[in-house]
């Protein structure tokens, strides 16, 4: 049995770091929008998920039923990441053994 060369596993290692932190500052260029209600909630990110701001539509706000609104933006928010993950694996190109698995 051949013994792994260290230092050519440590160079891959160092070219699979450099290509996970140039994916990870593609990503965090693309913005991404996730919505609820039809549009009444708005949630906005950067494809790294960092998460910029929301829009709440007049509507959206019913002071008798705050569940309604507490839901509505959690479903924007997994819009948004569903999104994010859809980006991650099918726009940008994953080194080989890197996987989509975001």
């Amino acid at each position: 049995m051949q013994t792994p060369d260290i230092n050519k596993l440590y160079a891959q290692l160092q070219h699979m770091q450099k290509e996970v932190m140039r994916l990870q500052d593609e990503l965090k260029k693309i913005s991404v929008e996730g919505t609820a209600g039809g549009g009444a909630v708005i949630v906005k990110c950067n494809g790294a998920m960092e998460f910029q701001t929301v829009k709440l539509s007049p509507e959206a706000i019913d002071p008798n039923d705050p569940g309604m609104l507490q839901d509505l933006i959690v479903i924007a928010i997994n819009d948004a990441i569903v999104q994010c993950q859809d980006l991650a694996q099918n726009n940008l190109k994953l080194p080989p053994g890197m996987g989509g698995g975001f």
